[in-house]
């Protein structure tokens, strides 16, 4: 019983009748086991691979079955039967039925192909179901809607459908993932479906996964709410607020409308995406919208009718099918006319309907959306409103677009889906193309298919799974049916690569025909099979000499390895032998000496006969017949062997059957003739066949008929042929490049040519490549790729397989066929590959072409700059600016100047001013503001300051007027113009973006995009700018600049840019704002001299925008025009830097030419505040706001403002404080007064409060005690001055040189003794006084001179050095010796120097110019040649250099500073005459330390007896004895240490610029 497990299921009986084919076995009706078949054990015993119940259903027995297997198993129930029949055993493979497993029925759930011997691994695939009888493995795929995740389907009933709300619109699906959600705008209530089931119904929408035409979600039977109010729903929409279809104006859409409707009489609606209608007020009538009607004549209460279908009626029509009808007196109506392509108008269009997505329209007038076509196949139309077909994309690759696609990568199954596996589909695809033999696509989405890997084939189109290469077979990559291996050959392995793997058939066994998995059998008895047979009597081949009849002599049992030799006194004359009973004995008269002989060792006389006859002593001599031959020692004749003949008596030998004939029989007398369609070479036994790739046309007796290949370019793959005409022309794809050619697949079209069929290869042309080969046209040869050229076969000699890599110095776009036609641009280099140029950096510049690298963009000069990339040549600094190489902006000489790009100038900075108005290489010095008076306000644009209550603001508010405000310094009007009144939210919403850019010819070209997408371009004529940096397209906005002022233009429809173009009249901001409200009120006619302007706007703008100024140029007094000025000393400007350059040149082409131009464009690319006012009205100013990378404007306002408070604070401007303001007086008027008021209350307490002068000076104390005491005098005052000074030893009396007094002294102080003592007792008081007051004289009169000769000195030391700073003469002369010599500098800077020529006529007298201090002419000239040479060190380092004349500005101001209070000093001295000075007679002189510092006057006091004056011990000192005094000499001290440190700075910044190593101690 465990026999019956093992048996293979059986089908229906209806499905499991036999045939005589191969894969079935004969049996006749109602035979259910093998002919034969006994007993139940003896029952066949082999397995099938496993199979599951659920694999099974529906494999039923008939009850024929049922009936033979209760015979054998009478107890067994019926179920136990079912249970044992589908659940079979597992075990070896032990034994075949009778002729094989195939010859069994099919079972259910497998495939059989054809030869199949086993159903081992043909089970049904996944997404497939297999009946019984199933052929192949995709024969049933599940249909479209269903899908089948598992193997070993068995009904179509098994494939499972996609839920409701999904579709799937391929067969063949193996999950529940590959059913599509039902697409936006369509519903799918049934489950299975393979498209949408239809579009949502009118007034509702339905989004992704509906699953009813009224339900917003997957699921959902009934809906969550209709289309909104203000917008109304045709069929198909996917949102509750479509924005294509907002109500229009004079119509009004409840929720849920399917389409507008119209506002009744009595009522109207001025606005767009309401809900109802307004009623009509009090005054007025409201027939019904005249959109889309028109009125036929003049004087109609209502309008005539609706316009007809395919024109619409904006307004104003006169006809129901206008033709480019404008009405001229109304700018706010677009027109009347036929309904433009891309658009739809029925019939009462105010407004043609743009086509939906997915459709477009080429010709005009059409009527309806139906009359729309649909995006054709392989494109898809993502824009509303397309009219023309090249404005269609070409579909994503690997997906399909049937039509109507509005998505590159449609998957809703209507209109497109994804590539489905064994299919690729290209760019562009209508239709899946299936992958051809030899490939396979085992995913979706592909859109090209891989080759078959080796050791797999691909035996049908659209193959999703290769197949593992059988036994007996071989299959290479890209092949698609398996290669049988040879007959005579065999290969036991699957999945072989090569024809290597088939084996010769061993000896004894032969293997018949292709494909042999191992040998059929030992070959038949009387044949000798060395290796590799064929059949079992087989024929010698080159390899196996030996295959064929056993040779003579011997004889071949069946399957024998080797012929066995015939016994001795035995012979075998002919082949073939079968056994030992094969071999005759020797005939008489001859004997057989040895094995294996085939005939007697004796031989007959040639050409006779010897019959057997023992005793005969000679034979008898008889002639051959004809078709015998008889050799010598022959008893008989023998016949000609076929493919032999002879046609004489007596011959020895045949014939060879000559080319032409075949001699068919042995014995042959004459050949007979070769028919047609076959060949006879020589020897020919049989007629063969005309090869495959020839014909025969037959032979003749002169013509021996051989096979004639087929021509070139064309194949034959059958045998047989007879004439030219069977040859057929090469396939496309396809080249057949030799004659005789059976077959074009192994001659596929070579990559970089393509192969129309029959005619050759072509290669691709210049431009193109072609990777692949089997290009059948000339569209299957790539384009170029950008970066890459396709020479002709011309320049590179063949043909074009890869893309070459641009080469260096060159740029190559797609298509390029020659690299050295595009040669990189000058200001640009082009690396290797490149496929568009590249600029030069910014500070380099390129003046000629083909430049590979960056390194070829050359720096710019000294003196030169290069602002922007990608420059052929680099602009000059200018005059009054330098730079070193390589820069890409220039400085300027002078401090305190910005350097403009645009014009190579040097200007001041806002807030500084130079006495030369010119650009100059003069020091911009800092403004100083005058202080405001309490009460009083400072003007941000002029920085005056005014009185709020005389300031007149009438100019710039007109005509409500308004007060000067004090936080912002300009005027704050009563009422402001606001954007919001003219043009809101909505308006926005719909208002038009105005761009700017470069058109062809370098013409300016606006453009104007509406919101649906249109756009129209105008030329901007007579315009001047922007400059040469623009790139691609701008943003722009309208400035108007006229006779009432500066007006800001918010563009809400294009007669609004129409009028601005036109320069119309512009009414006043009141009659505006009346106008304005009345429209909100009720319909009033539009004025076209009303144009919605704003006056003195805020302009906000991004990186990059534009604004249009409209000017107005008087012709008779172009002074006064009217354009904009740049108010640079505005005090709301954030940009000191910011280059204006274009608005000068304005200035200078309105001024000083007489060009005519109406406009000025600019673009803003730095960011910042602006503030420009109008020429011809300086009142009128326009604030412009340029925001930062990444910093918006309010997208929900206009960038057009009014310049209020308000809006000024929300953008953050504000009035920036001044840095520099003069004195205020009245502070320091108080202060004085005050300090002199306290002065003179001091000085009256004192001489009110002070003793008598008998108390404090009686007549006996005059005489002063210290004569008596002989104590040494000191005077009261100064001893304080002296101790609280612990520096004042150190100054000495001016610096004395007599270092030993002075150290005594201050030792003398420290320990506490007095200096020696003087006797005074005979010195007179007034001789004293008189000698005294001489020398002060005589000191005060030289220090005059010396004081005026120091500075006329610094005078013109000044001016020279400033004549040398202009001219360029500094830096030009080499380094002087006394620079070398830092103590001989000191020496020559601390000295006096002459004056310049111009003066020295008016100097003192010669002998005070050679006075002690001054220098020759000639040292001089030496200190400018140094001044020259250290300008011309400096001259490479700006910074450096302006450093150097920094310290040295700063050291003059110290020199000049130190002269003063040394003058002071000596005239102080004077008016004090104090005693105990020397005079000059004695001695007295004033020597130059050799110092790097300021000049320090130093008194020498000789020894009295060399100076020849009286001798005393003790010398007076030139001692201070006023605090003035003590506080000049220390001033002065400080002023000397001051200027050694400037003095060392100077010369560590002297060392740098000498290239040297600067040495940081101090001398």
């Amino acid at each position: 019983m465990s026999h019956l497990s093992q048996w293979p299921l059986l089908c229906p009986r209806a499905e499991a009748t036999a045939v005589s084919e191969r894969g079935s076995w004969p049996m006749s009706s109602g035979t259910l086991l093998p002919q034969g078949l006994g007993r139940a054990p003896a029952l066949p015993t082999w397995h099938l691979q496993p199979t599951s119940q659920a694999q099974l259903r529906g494999c039923l027995l008939p009850m024929s079955a049922w009936l033979l297997l209760r015979l054998f198993w009478p107890r067994q129930p019926f179920w136990a039967l079912q249970h044992r029949l589908l659940l079979p055993q597992r075990g070896p493979r032990t034994q075949r039925p009778p002729g094989g497993l195939d010859q069994w029925p099919l079972p259910c759930s497998f495939f059989c192909p054809a030869n199949t011997s086993s159903v081992v691994g043909n089970e049904c695939p996944a997404g497939h179901y297999c009946p019984a009888s199933t052929s192949f493995a995709s024969q049933f795929p599940c249909p479209r809607g269903t899908y089948q995740p598992e193997r070993g389907a068995v009904r179509r009933s098994d494939c499972t459908p996609c839920e409701p709300g999904s579709f799937l619109p391929i067969p063949g699906a193996t999950s529940l993932e590959d059913c599509q959600p039902c697409p936006a705008g369509w519903f799918c209530s049934q489950a299975g479906l393979s498209s949408p089931e239809a579009p949502c119904e009118g007034g509702w929408f339905c989004p992704r996964a509906s699953v009813s035409g009224h339900s917003p979600g997957a699921g959902k039977r009934f809906p969550d709410g209709p289309c909104s109010a203000g917008y109304y729903c045709p069929p198909g929409q996917t949102s509750a607020t479509p924005s294509s279809f907002r109500c229009p104006p004079g119509f009004y859409c409840p929720e849920g409308s399917p389409q507008p409707r119209p506002c009744e009489n009595g009522t109207f609606q001025p606005q767009e995406a309401k809900d109802s209608c307004e009623p009509c007020p009090a005054g007025f009538y409201c027939e019904a919208s005249s959109t889309g009607m028109f009125c036929s004549s003049e004087g109609l209460s209502q309008p005539s009718g609706l316009c007809h279908s395919a024109h619409y009626c904006s307004g104003g029509a006169v006809s129901p099918t206008p033709i480019k009808h404008k009405v001229v007196e109304a700018p706010g109506l677009s027109g009347n006319d036929i309904c433009p392509p891309g658009f739809f108008c029925p019939r009462g269009t105010g407004s043609p309907v743009p086509c939906l997505p997915g459709f477009y329209s080429s010709a005009p007038g059409l009527a309806s959306g139906l009359q729309c076509q649909p995006c054709p196949a392989g494109h898809y139309c993502s824009h509303p409103g397309l009219s023309h077909i090249l404005e269609a994309g070409t579909c994503d690759a690997g997906y399909i677009c049937l039509g109507g696609s509005a998505v590159p990568s449609p998957s809703d199954g209507t209109h497109g889906y994804r590539c489905p596996p064994g299919f690729r589909c290209p760019p562009g695809a209508h239709s899946e193309l299936p992958c051809e033999p030899g490939t396979f696509s085992p995913l979706p989405g592909a859109d090209t298919c891989l080759p078959c890997p080796g050791g797999t084939y691909c035996q049908k189109a659209a193959t999703v799974e290769p197949t593992t290469c059988p036994k007996g077979h071989y299959c290479p990559t890209g092949t698609p049916s398996p290669l049988p291996c040879p007959e005579g050959t065999l290969n036991p392995r699957e999945g072989t690569l090569s024809s290597r793997a088939c084996q010769p058939c061993p000896a004894g066994r032969y293997c018949p025909g292709e494909g042999n998995g191992q040998p059929e059998g030992p070959c038949s008895a009387g044949y000798y099979c060395e290796g590799g047979a064929a059949s079992p009597t087989p024929w010698r081949i080159p390899a196996f000499p030996l295959n064929g009849p056993c040779p003579r002599g011997h004889y071949c049992p069946q399957g024998t390895l080797y012929p066995v030799p015939c016994p001795a006194g035995m012979t075998r004359g002919s082949p073939g032998g079968l056994s030992e009973g094969s071999c005759r004995p020797c005939p008489a008269g001859s004997f057989c000496p040895s094995l294996g002989l085939s005939s007697p060792p004796g031989s007959c006389v040639a050409g006779s006969e010897c019959p057997s006859d023992p005793s005969a002593s000679s034979p008898m001599a008889l002639l051959c017949p004809q078709g015998h031959f008889c050799q010598p020692g022959a008893a008989w004749p023998a016949l000609c062997h076929p493919g032999e003949y002879q046609p004489s008596l007596g011959s020895d030998t045949c014939l060879q059957c000559p080319a032409g004939f075949h001699c068919p029989h042995p014995g042959s007398r004459v050949p007979t003739l070769c028919p047609a369609h076959a060949y006879c070479p020589a020897g020919t036994m049989a007629i063969r066949p005309c090869p495959a790739g020839h014909y025969c046309p037959g032979g003749s007796e002169t013509n021996p008929g051989a096979p004639q290949a087929c021509p070139e370019h064309t194949y034959l793959a059958a045998e047989g042929a007879q004439s030219l005409a069977e040859c057929l022309p090469c396939p496309a794809r396809y080249h057949c490049p030799s004659p005789g050619l059976s077959s074009f697949e192994d001659h596929p079209c070579p990559p970089g040519h393509w192969c129309p069929g029959g005619q050759g290869v072509f290669l691709c042309p210049p431009g193109t490549f072609r990777t692949e080969p089997g290009a059948s046209s000339l569209e299957d040869c790539e384009l170029c790729p950008a970066g890459y050229y396709c020479p002709g076969v011309e320049l590179s000699s063949h043909a074009n397989v890869f893309a070459i890599p641009c080469r260096a110095g060159s740029e190559c776009p797609a298509g390029t066929e020659s690299y050295q036609s595009q040669p990189c641009p000058a200001g640009h280099y082009c690396p290797a590959g490149t496929h568009s140029p590249r600029p030069c950096p910014s500070g380099t510049f390129r003046n000629s072409s083909q430049a590979g690298a960056a390194g070829d963009c050359l720096p710019c000069p000294a003196s030169t700059f290069s602002a922007h990339p990608g420059q052929k040549g680099c602009l000059p600094c200018g005059s009054s600016a330098f730079s070193p190489p390589g820069a890409s902006h220039c400085t300027c000489r002078g401090l305190n100047r910005v350097f403009q790009k645009s014009d190579s100038s040097c200007i001041c900075q806002a807030g500084h001013e130079s006495e030369d108005k010119s650009s100059s290489g003069e020091d911009c010095q800092p403004q100083v503001a005058e202080r405001c008076s309490p009460g009083d306000i400072r003007l941000a644009a002029t920085r005056t300051c005014v009185s709020p209550q005389q300031h007149d603001c009438s100019s710039f508010c007109r005509p409500v007027g308004g007060e000067l405000s004090a936080s912002l310094g300009i005027c704050q009007c009563r009422e402001y113009v606001s954007a919001e009144e003219l043009c809101d939210a909505q308006c926005l919403a719909r208002a038009p973006q105005l761009s700017l850019a470069w058109g062809p010819g370098r013409k300016l070209v606006l453009s104007v995009k509406g919101k649906a997408g249109d756009s129209v371009q105008r030329e901007a004529v007579s315009t001047l700018g922007p400059d040469q940096s623009l790139q691609g397209s701008a943003r722009v906005h309208l400035v108007q600049c006229g006779p009432h002022g500066m007006l800001g233009f918010v563009i809400s429809r294009g007669d609004v840019l129409d009028s601005f173009l036109l320069g119309p009249p512009v009414s006043s901001p009141r009659q505006q704002r009346r106008h304005r409200t009345t429209a909100l009120e009720y319909p009033v006619p539009q004025d076209p001299s009303i144009h919605p302007h704003i006056p003195n706007p805020v302009v906000c703008l991004v990186e990059g925008d534009v604004i249009l100024f409209q000017l107005h140029i008087l012709p008779h007094n172009r002074s006064f025009s009217h354009y904009p000025v740049y108010q640079r000393q505005h005090l709301f400007n954030s940009n000191p830097h910011w280059d204006f350059g274009a608005f000068r040149r304005l200035a200078h082409l309105v001024h000083e030419t007489h060009l005519n131009f109406s406009r000025f464009a600019h673009q803003f690319l730095d960011p910042g505040t602006y503030v420009f006012r109008d020429n011809g009205l300086p009142e009128s100013i326009t604030v412009v706001l340029v925001k930062e990378k990444g910093v918006a404007c309010d997208p929900g306002l206009s960038p057009v403002q009014p310049s209020s408070p308000h809006h000024l604070a929300r953008h953050g401007v504000l009035r920036h404080q001044l840095p520099n303001l003069g004195p205020d007086w009245a502070v320091i008027s108080g202060v004085l007064l005050a300090a002199g008021l306290a002065t003179v209350l001091l000085t009256g307490l004192g001489l009110v409060l002070r003793p008598s002068l008998a108390q404090a000076c009686p007549v006996q104390t005059w005489r002063p005690q210290w004569r008596g005491l002989g104590e040494p005098h000191m005077p009261m005052e100064y001893v304080p001055l002296r101790d609280s000074l612990p520096f004042s030893e150190d100054l000495g009396p001016w610096g004395s040189e007599d270092g030993a007094n002075s150290s005594g002294r201050a030792a003398a102080r420290g320990t506490g003794k007095p200096p020696p003592a003087t006797t005074l007792e005979d010195i007179s008081v007034r001789t004293l006084y008189d000698k005294l007051e001489d020398q002060s004289l005589h000191v005060a009169a030289q220090l005059s001179k010396h004081r005026d000769d120091m500075l006329a000195f610094y005078r013109g030391a000044c001016r020279q050095l400033q004549g040398l700073k202009a001219s360029g003469q500094v830096g030009e002369q080499p380094l002087s010796a006394r620079q070398r010599d830092p103590q001989l500098v000191g020496e020559v800077l601390l000295k006096p120097r002459p004056l310049p020529s111009d003066e020295k006529h008016q100097g003192p007298s010669p002998q005070q110019q050679s006075g002690p201090g001054r220098l020759p002419q000639g040292d001089a000239k030496g200190t400018d040649a140094e001044s020259r040479g250290r300008g011309r060190r400096t001259g490479a380092f700006p910074g450096l250099q302006r450093k150097i004349r920094q310290v040295e500005d700063n050291l003059d101001e110290l020199n000049e500073e130190f002269f003063q209070l040394t003058a002071q000093a000596l005239v102080l001295q004077k008016d004090e005459a104090r005693p105990g000075q020397l005079s000059p007679r004695e001695g007295n002189r004033f020597v130059v330390l050799p110092r790097t510092g300021p000049p320090v006057w130093q008194e020498h006091r000789p020894d009295p007896a060399e100076a020849g004056g009286p001798g005393r011990e003790n010398l007076g000192t030139w001692a201070l004895n006023s605090d003035q005094a003590l506080t000049l000499e220390a001033r002065r001290a400080c002023l000397a240490q001051r200027a050694e440190d400037l003095e060392w700075e100077l010369s560590l910044l002297l060392q740098v610029a000498d290239g040297s190593r600067p040495r940081l101690g101090r001398r």
